[in-house]
């Protein structure tokens, strides 16, 4: 479709406009559907007519709508049509008012006003023919000197306004080129800023990560710890309870070694006597008699186990080394009496236990 609109800032088409001699024809819309209607009869059943004129689309929230109304200082009602030409502002239609003959015959009329304006003014340019004797009751044809006067000053108010309006225009459009700019220059400031911020949050978000996963770690591992020392002091309960246990299941053998030294071991209940006395040997002792501590009795049949002995729960032993060359009769009987055993022997054995 063809464009019917300038494409370009106001100033611009306001000078183009006064350069050609053309009527400026400013349509303001907003978002609203009788816009859209005035739009569409612009663009298709006026399409030709507006050709004669330089006509602008202001939009309600575009940069030229701001500067037009800065200028306009009466309210602006949406949809709205001006028509200025250089003596000023002509016309004003509003809403209902803009229908296709409404425009045309507006821009009709103001076109051939201008026209004739212009032709005026040629016509008044200074002439350097003679004036010549005008015949009697003819009427002169040269338009009253007072109606040539108000017109040059009309003109000359039209031109200085233009001035002013152009003067204005310049201005303000520095203006705004200024606080683009100035705008411009804040954005790129702010967008730098928005970067420097997202980029400090992302590192803060991801050291927060970072944290959070090494605490989690270290309350993981911490607990974890608990865990195996918890554990670990519940095995060793229950080994030190199982082996209470089993200890009590044991015989507890105290040895009183010929050194004086007390020697401690536990010992199954099925074990033999033997392995008591080669426990003994161990400690480097050899040829030796084991005898109770409490009974006095001496046990010779190393095959004995230590239950049939009676020696659970505990016991205590003595170690006394045999004398060489002594008898091979038991120092002492294994029954209850003891009238074998000389007297000096038993005084020696109990003076050696103390």
């Amino acid at each position: 479709m063809e464009n019917i609109w300038y494409d370009g800032p106001i100033y611009d088409a306001i000078e183009q406009s006064l350069t050609n001699n053309k009527l400026i024809v400013i349509t303001a819309v907003n978002d609203s559907d009788e816009s859209q209607s005035i739009l569409q009869l612009f663009e298709n059943e006026l399409k030709e007519t507006m050709k004669m004129t330089t006509t602008l689309l202001l939009h309600e929230n575009d940069e030229n709508f701001q500067f037009f109304s800065s200028l306009y200082t009466q309210p602006i009602v949406f949809p709205s049509v001006f028509f200025f030409n250089g003596a000023g502002l002509q016309k004003v239609f509003i809403k209902n008012e803009i229908t296709k003959d409404t425009i045309s015959s507006t821009i009709f009329q103001l076109t051939m006003a201008s026209v004739l304006s212009q032709q005026i003014t040629n016509q008044q340019q200074p002439s350097h023919i003679p004036n010549q004797q005008q015949p009697p009751n003819i009427p002169s044809q040269q338009p009253p000197s007072q109606t040539s006067s108000s017109n040059q000053q009309q003109e000359k108010k039209g031109d200085d306004e233009i001035k002013v309006m152009k003067g204005e225009l310049k201005r303000r459009e520095k203006e705004r080129k200024a606080r683009e700019e100035q705008r411009i220059k804040e954005e790129i400031a702010e967008q730098n800023l928005i970067k420097e911020n997202e980029k400090k949050r992302k590192e803060d978000e991801e050291y927060r990560k970072i944290l959070i996963k090494r605490i989690k770690e270290e309350k993981e591992n911490k607990i974890q710890q608990q865990q195996e020392e918890q554990q670990q002091r519940e095995l060793e309960l229950k080994q030190q309870k199982q082996e209470r246990e089993e200890k009590k299941q044991k015989v507890h053998i105290a040895l009183r070694l010929p050194n004086g030294e007390i020697k401690k071991e536990y010992f199954e209940k099925q074990d033999t006597l033997q392995k008591v006395y080669n426990f003994v040997m161990g400690f480097g002792f050899d040829k030796f008699v084991l005898i109770d501590g409490v009974k006095k009795n001496e046990f010779t049949d190393l095959n004995q186990t230590l239950e049939n002995l009676r020696f659970w729960p505990s016991i205590l032993l003595h170690v006394v080394i045999k004398n060489i060359g002594e008898k091979k009769e038991p120092m002492f009987g294994t029954g209850s009496g003891t009238g074998n055993v000389p007297q000096q022997t038993w005084y020696e054995w109990f003076k050696s236990m103390f």
